[in-house]
């Protein structure tokens, strides 16, 4: 019978693969569409617009999910990842119909028609600048940060909520000509934000320790024939007095959900993506505090 946590691994590992598969046939999906629709339409300047402009905004959704993706191993981000990421394949789905409408209906229409599609359109671009949001904030958090780097985290998620808010407005036409103002004025240090965090995270962020170099490079061994205690390297080697050949191989426990390392851990849950452990992975002393407690 599979414990819990690796029961939980599989559904993980499940999902991951079932999307993967989702965003394929979602691809195959559009393509298939704006085929047709053009096909339909025929290759007028504005059909092949809308049929480029909207394979560049699927494109630029397909980017953003495999960015929440890379947060799914990361127990505190998964759910707002989940959350982005659905919303994400819904507008994948839906785009090429709402573009299959412009390009085969949109020559011959009432005003009242005219306006209602307008007003859709809205919400289309709404709908696709809010799973665009919710698929980057986890993404940004991915990277483990201290002090600066945590700040400059928390201020790249604010501005672009804020640069969100003002282009939804900008959409809607609410104080169009002081939020484009707002607007431009909050993309350049968005963009910085998330430029400068990336380049922080390669110098500031959290290492994990490298199993290789974090352990002695050598280990006191006595020989099981001639029981000669010596200190032998890791990996292959041979007994100083009798030339027995010795195999050394230390492994140090990591998490099978994010690959942590997981040396001095003082209870059964990964500190990186809170992953639930073994027992077996705690030492000693967390047993005692545990038991204590």
């Amino acid at each position: 019978m599979s414990s819990p946590s690796l029961q939980h691994l599989i559904y993980l590992q499940r999902f991951k693969r079932a999307f993967l598969m989702l965003l394929l046939a979602l691809t195959g999906w559009s393509a298939v569409v704006m085929a047709l629709a053009v096909y339909k339409g025929g290759r007028t300047p504005d059909n092949m617009a809308w049929a480029l402009g909207t394979t560049l905004e699927q494109g630029f959704l397909i980017l953003v999910c495999f960015a929440a993706f890379t947060a799914l191993d990361h127990g505190k981000l998964r759910p707002i990842a989940i959350l982005g990421m659905t919303a994400a394949a819904f507008v994948l789905a839906a785009m090429p119909v709402f573009a299959w409408r412009n390009i085969t209906d949109g020559i011959h229409l009432s005003p009242f028609e005219q306006m209602a599609r307008d007003r859709l359109t809205k919400f289309a671009v709404t709908a696709f600048l809010s799973a665009g949001l919710l698929c980057l904030i986890p993404f940004i958090l991915v990277p483990r940060m201290r002090r600066i780097g945590r700040i400059v985290q928390l201020t790249t998620i604010l501005y672009l909520n804020v640069a969100y808010i003002c282009t939804v407005l900008y959409i809607w036409d609410i104080d169009t000509r002081r939020i484009e103002d707002a607007l431009a004025m909050m993309l350049i240090p968005a963009g910085a934000c998330m430029m400068g965090m990336f380049v922080m995270h390669k110098f500031l962020s959290i290492r994990q320790p490298d199993p290789l170099t974090s352990v002695a490079p050598e280990l006191r061994v006595k020989c099981p024939r001639c029981q000669h205690d010596q200190a032998l390297a890791l990996g292959e080697s041979r007994c100083a007095r009798c030339r027995l050949h010795i195999s050394v191989h230390v492994e140090e426990p990591r998490c099978p959900n994010c690959q942590f390392n997981l040396h001095n851990l003082t209870r059964p849950q990964c500190p990186e993506c809170g992953f639930h452990l073994d027992t077996e992975e705690v030492t000693s002393k967390g047993i005692r505090k545990v038991s204590e407690s």
